[in-house]
């Protein structure tokens, strides 16, 4: 009989039936989350899978909604079950009540598990407002960036209050373009609202090392040899790590903090980082660590390089050779002071109100 359901499973799987299955399911789960006296935010799409920065993300969204949207009821609805969910939302949902979706990088044809459930959510809830948080959004030129593209613009285009925000310039030009029927907005990646002039959790680590946080997955840059960044940096000095943002275990919402607290001190710990990760650059900057950043496929770090590029604690290497790199890593650990940006007043602090308009 098991072997029966796992073959009826993966059918189900194969013909994309199962998450149509999981919702009607859920829609009979009236307990799950049940009435309630008050308005609501339904946060969605939130991962349980190891990539810290997607659950740094994760941890700023939810401190910016208890904080700035104390008059809702929060609920958190992980991603892995999020046709289940749906469904069992639907059955208790109020005109009033408010979806949020978790942004990222995810936002087009390069994480189709994820433009897939977005769209699922945007077709199945056409009575409430829906906001994707700062996201950055590729379609692929390719046969089938294009097509996808064609399937989300039509769900997108249908609902009748979704908001995009993009996190960088690139993306929002892009949806004000073709997504012109959503409202459109833009505002910095989400783990910028954690960045505090004091850092309390890391004040008392001491810089020792160069970090290495690079990609090894398909956004990562062809141009720059990652054994050849190792090399020459092991050849300056012993005093080196490499940092891992993708970890094989998964983050829930038990142990998110935790994590999250454990990475910043690797960060912390560092005396210069090197990294083509957009929370790379993030996590540096808000753990007042200087970075040198690297390209990736996608432009996620270039782009997001535009918000900071005044700092003197952050390099941006274009088209540069592993000399180049050395040579910045060098000037970065002469640096004396930090800068520092106030994000929330700048771009937080009227968010709300762009949003409920």
């Amino acid at each position: 009989m098991k072997t029966l359901n796992k073959k009826a499973s993966k059918f189900f799987e194969r013909i994309k039936l199962k998450p149509y299955i999981d919702y009607y399911s859920g829609k009979k789960d009236h307990d799950r989350y049940g009435k309630s006296d008050k308005k609501r935010i339904f946060l969605m799409l939130v991962p349980g899978y190891g990539n810290i920065g997607d659950q740094a993300i994760a941890q700023a969204t939810i401190k910016y909604l208890k904080e700035n949207f104390k008059e809702y009821e929060l609920v958190v609805i992980p991603l892995y079950a999020r046709f289940y969910c749906a469904g069992a939302v639907k059955s208790v949902i109020s005109k009033d009540d408010l979806i949020f979706l978790q942004g990222g990088g995810n936002f087009g044809n390069l994480y189709m598990y994820i433009e897939e459930s977005r769209r699922f959510i945007v077709k199945h809830f056409p009575d409430n407002k829906i906001v994707s948080f700062p996201v950055t959004i590729t379609y692929e030129k390719s046969r089938k960036g294009k097509r996808e593209f064609l399937r989300s613009k039509r769900i997108y285009d249908a609902h009748k209050d979704f908001t995009i925000i993009s996190r960088d310039e690139r993306s929002y030009e892009f949806a004000l373009k073709n997504f012109d029927k959503a409202r459109n907005l833009i505002c910095p990646d989400m783990v910028f609202y954690m960045w505090e002039k004091e850092k309390e959790s890391v004040q008392f680590v001491e810089r020792r090392d160069i970090g290495i946080c690079l990609r090894s997955d398909p956004e990562k840059y062809k141009g720059i040899s990652r054994v050849d960044i190792l090399k020459a940096i092991s050849e300056k000095t012993d005093n080196w790590k490499i940092i891992d943002t993708q970890q094989s275990r998964p983050i829930g919402e038990e142990t998110r903090d935790y994590e999250m607290i454990s990475v910043k001190r690797d960060f912390a710990a560092c005396k210069v980082i090197i990294t083509d990760r957009l929370h790379g650059m993030i996590l540096s900057l808000i753990t007042g660590t200087p970075c040198v950043v690297l390209p990736t496929k996608d432009q996620k770090t270039k782009e997001t390089y535009k918000w900071v590029k005044e700092l003197n604690t952050v390099r941006y290497c274009e088209n540069c050779n592993v000399d180049d790199i050395i040579k910045n890593v060098d000037e970065l650990m002469a640096v004396e002071g930090e800068n520092y940006i106030d994000f929330k007043t700048l771009y937080f602090k009227d968010l709300k109100s762009k949003i409920l308009m």
